[in-house]
């Protein structure tokens, strides 16, 4: 009884979720979207009988309405426009919606579903213009309310305005800028729970032709002409050259697009294909035959997301730094200390510094206004940018230790003598550098996708000194006025570009958009017809439902002596109904072994265990399985959030398992 209780509760939280999205759907779209996001076999009638008695005549769901046969969020104002809008649009899904957005909705946490735009106008409502966290929250719930009821933008404006006496023009034309992006990002019950952003880039976007290039900066000589993480956006100079060109002659059907995105220019420009745009631009397939892999009857496959070079491959050769580099940097990471940023910058006031090396942006973010933990992330590139996007996007993330294995970049961080190693004290000692007190000793630490976090190279030395150096210039400048790291176009940021004049380096404002991260995944394929057959004769077809997850354990490996210690990454398979693990299967890294995930499945299926369908969470556990799903007609489904996997990922961190 009280497991049929939760259920229910369940469900029409996650109902509850969905119509704070779409705002109002009729019984079929609704079930449909429960019963394909929820596990479990929910029953039509079972599920209409929880609407009907728990939702409707107890009350117990105060957000859901219902009329004539439409169920409703108690917001919506007029349901038939929103319904014949949604209709009007039959090329649109419906915006996926996961269970712990609808947590949130529940809870009324609704500032956890924010983006950077609400973020910033909450923030600012309350140091600007005085209002209360609770007063801030109401009015940027009161301003989406009328976006998403279509009420005119100038009638929003003076209703939400009407309480707020800005000091100057500019200074309510910028309130006014931030409504604007805020409604931008909202999203829409017309739009089936897509912000127009989205609807843009996801929908509208890849359909367009592309516009003839933008001018572009290109420096033959210097860094900025090798840089693969922006996209020039009007340098200040402004120096010009035709589509198709570079620094003033012919683009190569082989060299960079001029655009920025990564690719070659035969495959994007030159072939009208809009950079970084459409569905079918994410992912390319890289084949390596079976006997490279040294694994008989298995075809290995790795769809990367984007052409060049792999991250760090443009890098110098590691070596350890020099005496001079390591005094030039404890030498800049006390000037940042000092300085003491974080008493006016948020960690949400991202910017970033280009390398001179190498023409890699790192993205800095400035760490202290909360008054515990004080430093300096440095995260190297798209790929770095995005996991620091994730983490301020929700900082309560529930899989947040997912976030500390992804992230790629350099720290600096102020720690208590004890928090250092022997090797740490052993540089400040060498180099007759005294530190007294908590929280004062400098600590560098360089972190790779999972791999531990390890002692920084000369490389990495370098270019943290420079960023040190930067971010307390940008940081100085923003004391008295933050503007100059606003732009309206999603993704673009400020960037400290070097250029070399007389031997000595300059540095630049710039706006470059950082271009989307590569993903690398990896499908493998049995292509022995025999093996497949005997696989296929062994097999009975199941009725239960196993969840197949692949993830890092936080038990670092180090094989040999001063060798940067790895997480190994973990194959796990169990039974969603007993919660029963079938089998684990742990390896260095799943681009690398992910054979070994498939020979183990394998022998399940050989053991005659075979489930009805498999669910998995994650892209690359999905592409791991796809094809041997296929070829042995397994059904593979993709969920936002597995149900028992949660509970065993947790004993294995823990170490119960």
């Amino acid at each position: 009884m009280q497991k049929k209780q939760s259920d229910e509760k369940r469900i029409m939280r996650y109902v509850n979720g969905l119509l704070y999205f779409y705002g109002v759907m009729d019984f079929e779209n609704l079930y449909r979207a429960v019963a394909e996001n929820l596990p479990g076999n929910l029953e039509r009638d079972t599920f209409k009988a929880i609407l009907d008695g728990e939702g409707i005549e107890e009350g117990s769901s105060p957000e859901l309405c219902y009329n004539k046969g439409l169920y409703y969020h108690f917001g919506v104002e007029d349901v038939n426009r929103v319904l014949k809008e949604q209709r009007a649009r039959k090329e649109i899904p419906y915006r996926p919606v996961t269970e712990r957005e609808a947590r949130f909705i529940a809870k009324r946490q609704y500032s956890s579903l924010w983006n950077l735009p609400g973020k910033r106008l909450f923030r600012l409502l309350q140091k600007k213009y005085g209002y209360s966290g609770e007063e801030a929250r109401e009015m940027i719930l009161y301003w989406e309310g009328m976006h998403k009821n279509d009420v005119p933008t100038t009638e929003a404006l003076s209703n939400f305005l009407e309480n707020i006496h800005p000091n100057s023009m500019d200074e309510a034309q910028s309130l006014i800028n931030s409504l604007m992006e805020l409604s931008n990002h909202t999203p829409l019950w017309i739009l089936k729970g897509w912000t127009p952003h989205e609807v843009f880039e996801r929908f509208e976007k890849p359909l367009t032709k592309p516009l003839p290039a933008k001018p572009f900066e290109w420096d033959e000589g210097g860094a900025v002409g090798k840089a693969k993480d922006g996209v020039k956006d009007e340098a200040k100079n402004g120096a010009k050259s035709g589509a198709g060109k570079k620094g003033g002659r012919k683009v190569g059907r082989n060299d960079p697009c001029p655009c920025g995105s990564g690719k070659k220019y035969k495959n994007c420009c030159s072939a009208g294909i809009p950079a970084g745009g459409g569905k079918d631009a994410g992912l390319s397939p890289l084949k390596f035959p079976a006997e490279q892999e040294g694994r008989k009857g298995i075809q290995k496959t790795v769809f990367a997301g984007l052409e060049g070079p792999l991250p760090g491959s443009i890098r110098p050769p590691v070596k350890p730094p020099t005496s001079a580099e390591w005094h030039a940097l404890y030498e800049a990471a006390n000037a940042y200390k000092n300085a003491k940023c974080w008493e006016w910058m948020g960690n949400d006031d991202l910017f970033g510094v280009m390398d001179p090396e190498t023409g890699e942006i790192a993205y800095c973010c400035i760490m202290g206004c909360m008054g515990e933990f004080f430093g300096l992330g440095a995260h190297l590139g798209s790929e770095g940018l995005e996991v620091v996007l994730e983490m301020l996007a929700d900082p309560d993330e529930e899989g947040s230790i997912d976030f500390f294995f992804d992230q790629q970049c350099l720290l600096v961080s102020f720690e208590d003598r004890g928090d250092l190693e022997k090797e740490d004290r052993a540089i400040i000692k060498d180099l007759g550098l005294k530190f007294r007190g908590r929280k004062q000793w400098p600590l560098f630490r360089s972190y790779e996708p999972g791999f531990s976090p390890w002692f920084i190279n000369a490389w990495e030395c370098r270019l943290l000194t420079l960023v040190l150096q930067q971010v307390l210039a940008v940081a100085l400048r923003c004391r008295a006025e933050k503007d100059l790291l606003e732009h309206e176009e999603l993704r673009t940021f400020l960037v400290r570009v070097p250029r070399e004049q007389d031997g000595a380096l300059e540095w630049t404002d710039q706006y470059l958009k950082a271009a989307l991260p590569e993903k690398k995944y990896i499908t493998i394929d049995i292509v022995d017809e025999l093996q497949l057959r005997k696989i296929s004769n062994l097999m009975r077809r199941g009725r239960g439902t196993w969840e197949i997850d692949t993830f890092w354990i936080p038990f670092p490996v180090q094989e040999e002596k001063n060798a940067r210690p790895y997480y190994p990454k973990i194959f796990v398979a169990l039974d969603s109904d007993t919660g029963l693990i079938l089998r684990y299967e742990a390896m260095e890294n799943l681009l690398e072994d992910g054979e070994l995930c498939i020979e183990a499945l394998i022998q399940l299926l050989e053991e005659n265990m075979v489930p009805s369908r498999i669910l998995v969470e994650r892209d690359e556990t999905y592409y791991l399985l796809v094809e041997i799903c296929r070829r042995l007609d397994i059904p593979l489904k993709k969920v936002p959030y597995l149900n028992v996997m949660p509970e065993i990922r947790e004993k294995m961190y823990s170490g119960e398992l």
